[in-house]
């Protein structure tokens, strides 16, 4: 699992931020980085974790890295926090995140400095998100699992998908037996949603689900065609841009071991009737590294226990996972993705630690 310290972030991850890489040099990029962290070393079941907050900013100043939380909290067993995802709601004063098998909803207020941990209803539910101010999840139901006779992989061949609230309600859907094909690789893991301009995006494998909330019609529209033997690829991450733009990680492991950070231009995506291509905005195997300590097989093999962040401010991808798959002892690594230079930093951080829920404020 993640076993990430981010002692070491205050002193090395953060040296990083320039001032001008939005191309705006009067730009000064001190977000803040919030992120749920074991307190003690993550040997076993039961660790106690706190909400820490640390400033992005070139000034080295290990006071930035705070536990904000009022309490700890535990869970009862490690692989309930493999790959989750976060979210901040609108009014940036809350943040979400959704654990992604015992489906524990954290609810973490900053200006009051609480937490409350509801455990809400079944599994396969999207990250949270927001449509109007209210939180809500994207659910996948009644699915259909086929056994491929060529790659004998089994996939998801058909699916119900609807929009729920905390309480497993229906708000949007169920829109019923939606059909996918192995070229798909529809994935019910805990993925990005957002809503935008009336439309709610959320990362289904290898394509992207849209549910428009104005006309009440689902659809989805394929980003690459999945072969397991010759075009083998995962993406991770969805996070907006701004609001014709998503941005996401993608493990590509056949034809070449590698990650890309790819741009969805949301305009082009409505308006395709095929296979809608990504923009690739850095390819690590052609990018600048530094630090570098594994190579890009490993990291990728280590991609369910990824945590993923984006930065609005100038543009840069955030990818944490620990460097080996033991669950009691693993040294963790943070890769900075930074478009505008072609460039990845990997920065080391020190072992016996688990983080989850990665979140970026301005």
């Amino acid at each position: 699992m993640k076993k990430i310290v981010f002692y070491l972030i205050i002193s090395v991850l953060f040296i990083s931020c320039d001032t001008n890489e939005d191309n705006n040099l009067n730009t000064v990029c001190n977000s803040k980085f919030f992120s749920f962290v074991s307190t003690d070393n993550f040997a076993s079941a039961g660790d106690v974790y706190g909400l820490y907050k640390y400033t992005k900013s070139n000034v080295i100043d290990v006071a930035n890295f705070t536990n904000i939380s009022p309490s700890g909290f535990t869970f009862s067993n490690y692989d309930y926090l493999t790959n989750s995802n976060t979210f901040t709601n609108a009014s940036n004063d809350k943040i979400y995140c959704l654990t992604p098998v015992n489906s524990t909803f954290i609810q973490f207020d900053k200006i009051a400095n609480s937490a409350t941990f509801t455990n809400i209803f079944g599994l396969n539910l999207s990250s949270p998100f927001e449509i109007n101010g209210v939180v809500r999840f994207c659910k996948l139901s009644n699915v259909v699992i086929t056994n491929s006779p060529i790659t004998f992989r089994n996939y998801i061949s058909k699916f119900d998908f609807s929009i729920v609230d905390i309480s497993g309600n229906v708000v949007f859907g169920p829109y019923q037996n939606i059909v996918a094909t192995e070229s798909d690789n529809i994935e019910n893991r805990n993925q990005g949603a957002h809503f935008i301009n009336g439309k709610v995006f959320i990362l289904l494998g290898s394509s992207i689900g849209i549910l428009d909330t104005n006309t009440n019609n689902f659809s989805l529209r394929k980003l690459y065609n999945y072969d397991y033997l010759s075009n083998r690829q995962v993406n991770f991450g969805l996070k907006k841009k701004d609001a014709n733009t998503l941005v996401f990680a993608k493990a590509e492991i056949i034809p070449t071991n590698t990650i890309k950070i790819e741009k969805i231009d949301i305009n082009t995506l409505l308006s395709s009737s095929s296979i809608y291509t990504p923009v690739t905005l850095i390819n690590y195997i052609n990018a600048t590294i530094s630090n570098q300590s594994a190579n890009v097989g490993q990291i990728i093999n280590r991609s369910d226990n990824w945590t993923l962040a984006f930065d609005v401010c100038d543009d840069n991808y955030y990818i944490t996972y620990p460097d080996n798959s033991t669950t009691t002892s693993a040294d963790a690594f943070m890769l900075e993705f930074k478009p505008n230079t072609n460039s990845v930093i990997n920065y080391p951080l020190v072992a016996s630690r688990h983080v989850f829920g990665l979140e970026i404020n301005q």
